[in-house]
């Protein structure tokens, strides 16, 4: 007996072994498996705080980009805002000189129309200065204009005028009051 029991013996303790050896090898799977989920886990944090200061710093990127072409945009709206106003006020000093000269060269036709219609209605007319005007115009205490204008005129038989002679003077201006 004792040669059976010492097989069986070794037997038990043989299959005790390949227990244990198992129990081992389990062991060591749930082992790997569990360094593998956290090797993972811990790989994933890493790639997500990656990610996650990447997209920060994408953002921050995308938002510095933004801010610099809205900056420009800006500037050059302001700019063409003020390049505006200033051909604007070239455009309107321009037109302003341009009807300035059109009036003044409108009141020069007319007065030059007036003159050439004055000198076809009187012929000899004489130009005189303004202040002898405002001694003609001029009024003296007994209400007489100092100006005195003799004409003679001859008509032939049917009444027709065929000449004349206009005689201006003038009387000293003692006395007038300017109006």
């Amino acid at each position: 007996m004792k040669k059976r029991s010492l097989w069986l013996i070794t037997a038990l303790m043989t299959i005790a072994l390949l227990g244990v050896f198992v129990m081992q090898l389990y062991y060591i799977r749930e082992a790997y498996n569990l360094k593998s989920q956290l090797f993972e886990h811990d790989v994933n944090e890493v790639l997500s705080s990656v990610v996650t200061k990447v997209q920060k710093r994408y953002a921050a990127n995308h938002i510095s980009k933004k801010d610099l072409q809205i900056r420009r945009e800006r500037d050059r709206d302001f700019r063409d805002r003020a390049q505006q106003i200033v051909d604007f006020k070239e455009n309107f000093r321009i037109a302003e000189e341009k009807r300035k000269y059109n009036q003044k060269k409108k009141i020069f036709d007319d007065l030059n129309t007036r003159d050439s219609m004055l000198r076809i209605t009187f012929l000899n007319a004489l130009r005189i200065s303004e202040e002898d005007y405002l001694n003609i115009s001029g009024r003296d205490v007994k209400g007489k204009s100092p100006l005195k204008v003799q004409v003679d005129l001859w008509r032939d038989e049917n009444g027709i005028i065929k000449g004349g002679f206009i005689n201006q003077t003038m009387e000293s201006s003692i006395g007038l009051t300017k109006p």
